[in-house]
């Protein structure tokens, strides 16, 4: 019984001193990294769809393909106005952080999530709001 109830204190003074280590590096100002992002920790790779808001159309059909040698192939079809699809391809850089993607156009933005890209705005910032769910294309 004795073993088992030293070997309890044990662990748990071995918890408690991990705590009071991470906190200290806290108080002491030293930043805590966490190298997890959205490049390095999803499955990113892969074909994402959705009919994205337009403001004179009934919607933009969106697929996006996007590929770990960096490259993309976006089509739009606007709904409702013509058939006619729209194709562009490229490349696209990760941003600073690994969460955010941008198309080679250097305006189209999109921040990389669990089976989801959200389209974010001409800032940078994700869109909030009531509209904001239109706002998502869904890996296929």
């Amino acid at each position: 019984m004795t073993r088992q109830l030293a070997g309890v204190l044990l662990v748990a003074l071995a918890l408690m001193s991990t705590n009071c280590t991470y906190r200290a590096s806290i108080s002491a100002g030293y930043p805590v990294m966490d190298e997890h992002n959205s490049r390095n920790s999803l499955d990113w790779p892969g074909t994402y769809a959705g009919v994205l808001p337009c403001a004179d159309c009934a919607g933009l059909e969106t697929t996006l393909t996007i590929r770990s040698d960096s490259s993309y192939h976006l089509e739009t079809r606007p709904l409702g106005k013509s058939d006619r699809l729209f194709e562009e391809q490229g490349t696209f850089t990760w941003l600073e952080g690994g969460s955010i993607i941008q198309l080679n156009d250097g305006a189209t933005r999109y921040l990389v999530g669990e089976n989801r890209l959200f389209l974010l705005d001409r800032r940078g910032r994700r869109i909030t709001g009531d509209l904001a769910a239109h706002y998502i294309l869904h890996k296929e």
